[in-house]
């Protein structure tokens, strides 16, 4: 049965990849940016894209609210909570209360809108999460747009400038899953072997590029080197 850590396990390294391509697209300042709600529609730096409403996070209560609990006289348009409700669907199907309470969560280091967003990016197909302050609190808005711009680097190059982040900024502590799962996200064919007390994930890619990661007895990243495919000249 998936929890909310499990998810972030299985999920959250593939979805904080997301993050940092969507950062180098925007640049590190916060982008100029317009929210139409109603329409769906986000406009970044002048360049527009399809959102969905996940919720908000409010400061004076640290607290969550789903989209799809908003009170009725919010007047939300359906076509905007279809994330929202996909998450609630899921959390009833697997039976995770995170997801479907329908009344404020209590912001902790398990629940947030950052941490549901990332969740929300993979398991919906969105593109990226964008947090919309105000005041008092915040909006999370999930990219879901087919023209938002694909990450062409390769997936191993991808890996090894996210993975340190992720593990460090998200405060994740079994770093060993979560890049079992990453690999697999991206098709890697990963072999695991134990070498002087280390645990050592080799994770090649189908054009022969390699990845390499190393792990403590505490599942903790070590060491992460990649190995680009040799020319052929």
């Amino acid at each position: 049965m998936p929890t909310l850590d499990s998810l972030m396990l299985k999920y959250g390294a593939a979805a904080y990849e997301r993050q940092v391509h969507f950062a180098n697209i925007v640049g590190d300042a916060m982008p100029s940016y317009k929210v139409d709600i109603n329409k769906g529609i986000l406009t970044l730096n002048e360049t527009a894209f399809a959102v969905q409403l996940l919720g908000t996070e409010a400061e004076a209560t640290e607290s969550w609210l789903w989209a799809w609990a908003m009170n009725d006289d919010s007047s939300m348009p359906d076509m905007v909570l279809g994330v929202a409700e996909q998450i609630c669907a899921y959390g009833e199907e697997h039976n995770i209360p995170e997801f479907t309470n329908d009344d404020t969560i209590p912001v902790d280091d398990r629940v947030s809108g950052q941490r549901f967003g990332l969740i929300a990016c993979v398991l919906c197909d969105g593109n990226a999460y964008f947090r919309v302050p105000y005041e008092g609190g915040a909006i999370f808005l999930l990219i879901k747009d087919s023209t938002f711009p694909a990450d062409d680097s390769h997936p191993i190059t991808r890996m090894t400038s996210s993975f340190p982040q992720f593990i460090q900024n998200m405060q994740i502590f079994d770093h060993l899953t979560a890049m079992e799962n990453y690999a697999k996200h991206h098709d890697l064919k990963v072999i695991k072997t134990r070498e002087g007390g280390l645990i050592v994930l080799n994770c090649a890619h189908e054009d022969g590029t390699t990845l390499r990661a190393t792990f403590d007895a505490r599942n903790r990243l070590t060491q992460l080197q990649s190995t680009l495919k040799e020319s052929d000249s």
